[in-house]
């Protein structure tokens, strides 16, 4: 039996309130814009571009992907995220010119989602780290942008 009292009622509605959630796009609003940047509204890179990857050249992380424009075609384009990231003692994290590639190696992505793992130093020694890329990188027509800088 469940008893229902003005307390009990009042915490029901403020779970109720604090559980709605902001939708994600949807198929039809991935469709009128293309995918791509349309009136301020931006979409992860991971929304509109396939065939990403991270490589490691010395110091530079730079992200590589096939991405959706507003004529319909996927122009490859790649970004250095030392941009997008840095490493806060062992932790990636999004911020502009973090030059993440000084302490962090052996990126990868893996699985459906833009997860960048890889390894980064704490200060003693390297620890596994792995950030959501689709949260701060975007696609503009094609090609891929981060706190400004945008992919060639």
């Amino acid at each position: 039996m469940l008893f229902v009292t003005p307390f009990t009622m009042g915490f029901l509605t403020l779970f109720a309130v604090a559980c709605v959630v902001r939708a994600a796009p949807t198929i039809q609003d991935y469709q009128d814009t293309g995918g791509v940047i349309m009136n301020g509204t931006a979409y992860s890179f991971g929304d509109s571009c396939n065939t990403y990857s991270a490589y490691q050249s010395g110091t530079d992380i730079v992200l590589s992907a096939s991405c959706h424009n507003k004529s319909g075609g996927f122009p490859y384009s790649s970004i250095n995220l030392n941009h997008c990231i840095t490493n806060n003692m062992g932790q990636m994290e999004a911020r502009k010119d973090g030059n993440f590639g000084l302490s962090c190696n052996r990126m990868l992505f893996h699985g459906a989602q833009p997860i960048l793992y890889g390894f980064c130093s704490n200060g003693k020694y390297p620890q596994e780290a792995a950030i959501d890329v689709g949260d701060f990188v975007d696609n503009d027509d094609g090609r891929l942008n981060c706190f400004g800088y945008y992919g060639e």
